[in-house]
């Protein structure tokens, strides 16, 4: 059968597309394979068209003869539709009822991207090529002449190039569609952009914490440290770290999706990522312990019961307090301070060469962990002498630190209580433990320290400042509900905050010092009268 259409340029042929080539086409109509009753444009047209970027539309005729099927009255006298192409200068062409292609394609009205063939004859719908974003068109729509019997086609919403006071079918939509806050149809071809990126969002964050609860699973398997020498075969890492094989491969194909390992394609072997060997132990800036240790993974489920009451997670989920549960699992207390060691790393020893330490004085760092920080800022001043003050648990593994710090010489370890006043020294430090505490624990361990000192002394606190005109980060928000879940009252402060609980426990905020991103430290000096 030949085409036989007229072809000059006058935008009609061929679903109403430029066709390249003068003159009359005497092409063959063209079968799709595997779609019965069929044709498609001859191959002349179709790679002029294809050369344009245009994409070819395809119509049903009669098994008999080839046939023009009418269009729907209700759509026959629809006004032009005046809403371009994206990256085009060829525009949208009306079709009414006097409209006629002598190759008898059926028309086909679009908004936005020409639609692409489902090869289904008959569903008469078509399928959607989404372009890039593009704020000209809000909804892409394409739609058959023949919607299926039984369903009704529902317009969707005009482009933003289209005549808002034009009447017609997709402008007029009263019975199908409310003025104000009608709902679209994400189904037979229709297609929101902006919902499906807000869907797309929530669902991400959805999935991203099924990743997090695997990280930290892993770790505390120590996985990644038996892959920290190269790719190994799951099924001999499964039976040397006693997990399920089948378990094992599941959670690192999904992990492979964080960028944390590789997994080959027949997912028979895995290897550490850059990003992923952060999590073995001898990485040098090794991040094992912040996801090996107990804390969010482990109340995260109860933060229903936190949004009731604003109690913490852990009670909630363990009966107890965060703290209680540590003294009650030394194995997981040794972690958590590994962790706090991680952290104090990356947080705290960067603001440490920003601040003037005595050069002969001494420096007291009250529950200070295994003395990371302490070491460090005596390594900073080699005359500075150093106290550390603990629980007795603590304290035993922090000598061995400093120790191999080579500051042991110089540095006092104590037993102490954050509520009881520490020995005199020129420069108390509290790093990263106020925000573990409620208001009025807060103030009662600054006036511990405010007793503990002499008019001279100098407080340091090492602790995020939230911004009080304006709305927190993530990180500093994330933070925030992990006091929250964590511990009772918990929380991060803003810095008027801080200078009202600074005053009440005798102290005088003096200046702030900005350090990495997520520290700040907190200078405060003794009010003239305790």
């Amino acid at each position: 059968m030949k085409c036989g259409a007229a072809v000059d340029d006058c935008s009609r042929l061929h679903g109403n597309r430029h066709c390249l080539k003068a003159g009359s086409c005497d092409g063959d109509l063209l079968h799709l394979s595997g779609v019965p009753n069929t044709l498609e444009p001859c191959r002349a047209i179709r790679s002029n068209r294809v050369a344009s970027g245009i994409s070819t539309a395809r119509t049903a005729v009669s098994p008999v003869r080839q046939r023009r099927t009418r269009m729907p009255s209700s759509l026959r006298a629809a006004p032009p539709v005046k809403a371009p192409f994206p990256n085009s200068d060829i525009p949208a062409v009306r079709h009414g009822s006097r409209s006629r292609s002598r190759c008898k394609m059926g028309p086909i009205r679009c908004l936005g991207q020409v639609p692409t063939p489902t090869g289904n004859h008959h569903s008469g719908m078509y399928s959607l090529r989404l372009p890039e974003p593009d704020s000209s068109l809000s909804v892409y729509r394409a739609e058959s002449e023949h919607p299926p019997r039984g369903r009704r086609t529902v317009p969707s919403l005009p482009t933003q190039s289209a005549s808002a006071d034009t009447p017609s079918r997709i402008n007029d939509a009263p019975r199908r569609r409310k003025a104000e806050g009608g709902r679209q149809r994400l189904a037979g071809g229709f297609l929101a952009a902006e919902p499906l990126r807000d869907v797309a969002a929530l669902l991400d964050a959805y999935q991203q914490g099924l990743v997090f609860h695997s990280l930290c699973a892993v770790t505390r398997l120590s996985i990644p440290d038996r892959m920290a020498d190269g790719r190994r075969d799951i099924a001999a890492l499964a039976e040397e770290t006693g997990t399920d094989e089948d378990a094992l491969r599941r959670m690192l194909v999904l992990l492979a999706g964080s960028g944390i390992v590789d997994v080959d394609p027949g997912r028979v072997s895995a290897e550490l990522t850059e990003r992923g060997k952060v999590l073995c132990r001898r990485h040098p800036m090794s991040l094992w312990a912040t996801f090996a240790t107990f804390g969010i993974p482990d109340v995260g489920n109860a933060l229903t019961e936190t949004l009731k009451d604003g109690g913490p997670a852990t009670r909630h989920a363990l009966g107890v307090d965060f703290w209680e549960h540590l003294a009650k699992h030394p194995d997981q207390q040794l972690v958590f301070g590994q962790a706090m060691a991680e952290q104090a790393r990356l947080l705290t020893l960067p603001c440490v060469p920003l601040l003037d330490w005595p050069a002969e004085g001494t420096v007291a760092d009250i529950a200070g962990g295994i003395g990371v920080l302490l070491a460090d800022i005596l390594d900073e001043v080699p005359d500075a002498r150093g106290i550390l003050v603990d629980q007795p648990e603590v304290l035993g593994r922090a000598r061995t630190y400093l120790s191999e710090q080579g500051v042991d010489d110089r540095c006092t370890v104590r037993t102490g209580d954050l509520f009881v006043p520490p020995p005199r020294a020129d420069v108390y430090v509290l790093s990263r433990v106020l925000h573990d505490w409620d208001d009025d624990s807060v103030a009662a361990i600054l006036a511990a320290v405010r007793r503990g000192g002499d008019d001279t002394a100098v407080l340091r606190i090492f602790e995020d400042v939230l911004p009080d005109d304006a709305v927190p980060s993530a990180i500093q928000a994330w933070a925030d509900v992990a006091m929250l879940a964590l511990y009772h009252r918990a929380k991060e402060r803003t810095l008027p905050e801080y200078r009202r609980l600074l005053e009440r426990g005798g102290w005088r905020l003096e200046r702030v010092v900005q350090g990495p991103p997520g520290m700040c430290v907190i200078e405060a000096r003794p009010l003239a009268t305790p």
